[in-house]
C-alpha cells in the first residue's frame, strides 16, 4: 500500500541521494500497511526503529557531502535533521507506552517532513552538488541544451 508515492516531484536528479530518499519512502510506506494491517506493537516499533536508523545513515550521506563541498546552509539544514531524529524517538517512546493514537499523528508527520524537506530543504543543496560532479548523466544531459 501507498501512502508517500515516489515520483518526479521527490526526485532531486542525484542518484546516491534519490535512492536514500526512495528507501525512506518504501520504509515509510511499510510502516503505513503495517498499521493498517494492525500489526502487533513490536511490529510497528521493529519497522519504526528501521526507519530511524536508515533516516540517520541517509543523514549522515547528506551531511558528508555539506563538509566536503563547504554548504553554506549546512547548520540549518543539519539542524532539521536532528529535530526529526528527535521527533521519531517521542514517536517511539510514547508507541513504548501504548499511545493508542500516535500510529495515524506519526504517519502524517512523516509523510509530511519527508515530502517537504526534500522538495524545500534538499532542493536547496541540488546546484552544489551538481557543480561536484553528482548529478546523474541524463540531469546533466539535459541541462546541457
Amino acid at each position: 500500500m501507498q501512502y508517500v508515492r515516489w515520483d518526479g516531484a521527490l526526485e532531486l536528479g542525484i542518484p546516491e541521494i534519490d535512492a536514500q530518499h526512495k528507501k525512506l519512502v518504501d520504509l515509510i510506506n511499510e510502516l503505513y500497511t503495517a498499521v493498517q494491517e494492525k500489526h502487533t506493537a513490536e511490529a510497528l516499533q521493529r519497522i519504526l526503529q528501521g526507519l530511524s536508523d536508515y533516516a540517520k545513515v541517509h543523514f549522515a550521506t547528506e551531511e558528508r557531502y555539506f563538509r566536503e563541498f563547504g554548504y553554506p546552509e549546512a547548520r540549518i539544514h543539519e539542524q532539521q535533521h536532528q529535530d526529526f531524529v528527535s521527533k521519531v524517538a517521542d514517536f517511539q517512546e510514547k508507541f513504548e507506552k501504548g499511545e493508542t493514537r500516535l500510529p495515524m499523528e506519526m504517519m502524517a508527520f512523516l509523510r509530511q517532513w519527508l515530502v517537504k524537506h526534500i522538495q524545500r530543504s534538499d532542493s536547496r543543496y541540488v546546484p552544489l552538488f551538481e557543480e561536484n560532479g553528482l548529478a546523474s548523466a541524463k540531469k546533466a544531459e539535459a541541462s546541457v541544451f
